[in-house]
């Protein structure tokens, strides 16, 4: 909750391209690195010649196989982005935390975008973090990659939503929607159903890697002046938080093996 008010209320507002998204993502780049890590800040460009960036860091594991872990940081102009979405960068910020220096099967790739949001009234310019991290994978990057996760509105809600575009590989989508059910976190899958997706998934699920996005139900405030640090529930979000930090816990050799034949790409 500290890392949503810091983003939604210290810094507020922040649409992609400012220098409140430059603070935001500075932010995040300085607690990663008082965690310990490495980070790396990928330069993203945007409509209007401007560039931003995506914040990255790497916890190794056992095997070379990568599962990524993202949230974006912008919000539109007019929303303090609390649960939109704050609250994904929260929990990625997080798992960072819980997971350095810890022994796990798959190698955990943190990263924050920027610029997922529209930045006008074409549906199909948005997530230009996601996308651009997408496409400037290395050969050797896209073959030890085998999934990822988006958190996204994680904060605020009362149905939680497995979803993908039910486009690219569903194998981590049921392997999620398995392992919440099953540990006290009814899980329901919701087709993302905007024509261009809705979160950062889409450019992974499009690639043909197993995608998957995280959401609660529904948010009226989103993308408005009301998505406020005081809208977000800690309940909610930990419950995401604890999920996320179990299933990636348990995510053993042969998964990650399933998981690398599922793919598409």
């Amino acid at each position: 909750m500290s890392h949503i008010k810091a983003l939604a209320q210290d810094i507020g507002p922040r649409k992609s391209g400012t220098k409140a998204e430059a603070e935001a993502l500075s932010y995040a780049t300085k607690y990663l690195k008082k965690l310990g890590y490495k980070v790396q800040t990928t330069p993203v460009t945007i409509p209007g010649g401007k560039t931003t960036h995506d914040v990255e860091v790497i916890k190794q594991g056992r095997s070379e196989s990568v599962v990524v872990i993202g949230a974006h940081i912008d919000s539109k102009a007019v929303a303090p982005g609390a649960n939109d979405n704050a609250s994904g960068v929260a929990v990625v910020l997080e798992l960072a935390r819980d997971f350095h220096n810890v022994d796990t099967a798959a190698t955990l790739e943190f990263v924050v975008f920027a610029a997922e949001e529209m930045t006008d009234s074409n549906p199909d310019h948005h997530h230009y973090g996601s996308r651009q991290f997408v496409q400037s994978l290395t050969s050797e990057q896209r073959s030890a990659l085998v999934g990822m996760v988006s958190a996204d509105m994680v904060g605020y809600g009362t149905r939680f939503l497995v979803r993908t575009m039910n486009r690219g590989p569903q194998l981590l989508r049921d392997m999620v929607k398995t392992y919440s059910t099953g540990h006290g976190l009814p899980a329901h899958y919701a087709k993302d159903t905007g024509s261009h997706g809705m979160s950062d998934h889409e450019a992974f699920e499009l690639a043909g890697y197993p995608a998957v996005w995280l959401e609660w139900r529904e948010d009226p405030f989103y993308h408005t002046a009301k998505d406020t640090y005081s809208h977000c529930n800690a309940t909610v979000l930990g419950h995401t938080g604890r999920m996320l930090l179990g299933f990636l816990t348990q995510l053993s050799s042969s998964d990650l093996a399933a998981l690398a034949a599922a793919r598409t790409r």
